[in-house]
């Protein structure tokens, strides 16, 4: 027997639909421990290499019906034809449930971000020019008391004393 990893599972009606065997019957083999079978989401899932020696066992003795699929051929193309409306069935499930979803809510975030980018973008060009501003006056306020200091320097008569800073020029401290 190959690797349990390597080994190709069926549901029980696929093995059922393979085999020509009923999937009662099938069933009540795995309950009686005589298929060996694994839980899964959708039911319980079985070898077919198991199906395959338990058909082989059981067909001589009870004279089973034939299989409609013999486990002779390539596994591939019997589970082509049986398993394609099942596997689809699931491929849709599991792109509306789950895909679907998340491509919705990353569609949400994606204009979310966007919306948050172009915020941050308009904040920028807002602080940046009060910067440009600020700067501006500050250098319009150099030029002022430069002026002022020239001014008062060229008056004989005016008292010589450093211009007092506006109360309003707290920054300057």
């Amino acid at each position: 027997m190959s690797d349990r990893n390597e080994r190709q599972y069926v549901t029980v009606a696929m093995a059922a639909e393979l085999t020509g065997i009923p999937a009662r019957t099938l069933r009540r083999w795995s309950r009686d421990g005589q298929l060996p079978a694994v839980a899964a989401s959708g039911g319980k899932l079985v070898a077919l290499d198991d199906v395959e020696r338990i058909v082989t066992m059981k067909r001589p003795d009870h004279g089973h019906h034939e299989p409609t699929a013999t486990m002779a051929e390539p596994v591939a193309t019997a589970m082509t034809t049986a398993t394609r409306p099942l596997a689809e069935q699931q491929l849709a499930t599991l792109r509306d449930g789950l895909v679907a979803p998340l491509v919705e809510l990353t569609e949400k975030l994606t204009t979310a971000i966007a919306e948050q980018a172009e915020t941050i973008g308009r904040v920028t060009a807002e602080r940046d020019q009060a910067q440009r501003d600020r700067d501006a006056l500050q250098v319009r306020l150099s030029t002022l008391e430069a002026a002022y200091v020239e001014v008062s320097q060229s008056q004989p008569d005016a008292p010589q004393t450093q211009p007092q800073r506006a109360r309003w020029a707290f920054w300057k401290r």
